[in-house]
């Protein structure tokens, strides 16, 4: 899937981010239980905690080896990029299933953001993830991604031999 850039009227709710809630905690959205995080972003330590309670997360979803490197990366990316315009922003990551997928949602919202700064970082991120979506409003913007869990991928074993 690739990129998929919105002008419309979106909200940063729940049924669209795979489970929200106005605190950093974990909440039951109808459907199952969906653990999440939420966290404003305006530090540096705001950015590390993304990071490691992001990471924590993911390895609790399932993610391994490789993708789980991946997906702390994009979380520290985004993050730093909220930090770094200065301007008000959180980021909410949730584990997710859809049709039958495990995976994981972060999902940034920033205040007043330039869409060229938001659409650079997506793009940037955009080939690590498996889908991207931004969503403009004239006040926010909200970058959206999303990383399945590969269930063809094999963990490495002994060698064997024959």
């Amino acid at each position: 899937m690739g990129l998929a850039i919105v002008s419309s009227d979106y909200s940063f709710s729940r049924s669209k981010v795979c489970g929200w809630d106005s605190r950093r905690k974990r909440v039951s959205v109808s459907g199952g239980n969906m653990d999440e995080i939420r966290i404003p972003i305006s530090s540096d330590s705001d950015v590390i905690a993304a990071r490691r309670e992001g990471r924590a997360k993911a390895e609790r979803a399932g993610f391994k080896g490789t993708d789980l490197t991946v997906v702390s990366t994009v979380i520290s990316e985004m993050a730093r990029n909220i930090k770094e315009s200065d301007l008000p922003g959180e980021m909410v990551i949730s584990d997710c299933t859809e049709n039958g997928k495990i995976g994981i949602v972060v999902a940034t919202r920033t205040v007043l953001a330039r869409k060229s700064e938001e659409l650079m970082i997506a793009h940037r991120l955009r080939p690590l993830m498996d889908e991207c979506t931004i969503y403009y409003k004239p006040d926010e913007t909200i970058v959206t991604m999303k990383k399945w869990i590969d269930v063809w991928a094999e963990e490495p074993g002994p060698a064997r031999t024959v």
